[in-house]
């Protein structure tokens, strides 16, 4: 009998992690299944009684359940533990694990760019679960990060220091690697109120959207006029995906190369 996998949030019908999942699973021949399942706050107790009950046998996490979903955890590992977010779970004798593959997959990411991040400045452009998930796996790879926030009480995300937005163009000009973790530019949501702040950047600054609908959002596009190196939300969307499923597996997938061409 096949194994169902699914990523869980609200909205998910536009993922396309089950495309990537199941392609992994074709690749190698395990016979698993991968779904969109939509699930808001008041319906996360119910998803996970059905995951507990042995419907799924593990499942990614998507805005906005990467916090929620912690007190539903029998265990959460290191990292996701340290910046208090969740995106993937396994379940393991009816009980479920907790792990962060976000900040894994940006480290992934940038370092194919460039293969040592020791020294470097990480410029993190707001403060929710996949930038707590980057901003510790930045700062273990050697970064010194800053992350910025709009809330009038800023708040405390491990391995970063958080500034006021306000800050966005001054500490933009010196950074070596910057990251929008927002939901801004994507399909459906508000864009940045401008990109007048990149003009200021350096010429080796490595601009990084987390977004992936639209493939080539505004703040790419804006960032290649000024011909700086981008990494689209594609690829981390594909590298941490990657150490989903090996979790979910115990197998690396076969490529990760391939997909949406």
């Amino acid at each position: 009998m096949s194994k169902k996998l699914a990523v869980i949030g609200s909205p998910v019908a536009h993922s396309k992690s089950p495309a990537i999942h199941t392609k992994f699973a074709a690749d190698l021949g395990l016979d698993y299944t991968y779904e969109a399942v939509e699930v808001t706050a008041e319906t996360l107790a119910d998803f996970v009684s059905r995951a507990k009950a042995g419907e799924f046998a593990g499942f990614n996490v998507t805005m906005p359940l990467k916090e929620a979903i912690i007190p539903h955890l029998a265990a959460i590992d290191g990292a996701a533990k340290a910046c208090g977010s969740v995106n993937t779970v396994v379940v393991r004798g009816g009980e479920l694990h907790g792990y962060s593959t976000d900040g894994v997959g940006t480290v992934a990411a940038l370092r194919e760019q460039i293969s040592d991040l020791r020294g470097k400045s990480a410029l993190i452009l707001g403060t929710g679960g996949a930038a707590k998930a980057a901003a510790f796996a930045l700062n273990e790879a050697g970064c010194t990060v800053t992350a910025l926030s709009r809330r009038a009480e800023l708040p405390r995300i491990a391995g970063a220091v958080t500034r006021p937005w306000a800050e966005l163009a001054t500490l933009a000009a010196s950074a070596y690697v910057i990251i929008n973790a927002t939901p801004q530019g994507m399909h459906g949501n508000v864009e940045f109120d401008d990109f007048n702040w990149l003009q200021q950047v350096k010429n080796e600054t490595i601009v990084f959207d987390f977004v992936y609908n639209p493939i080539e959002t505004t703040f790419l596009v804006t960032a290649k006029s000024h011909r700086l190196t981008t990494i689209g939300g594609l690829r981390l969307l594909l590298l941490q995906a990657a150490a989903s499923f090996e979790l979910f597996t115990g197998v690396a997938p076969a490529s990760v190369e391939g997909f949406f061409a």
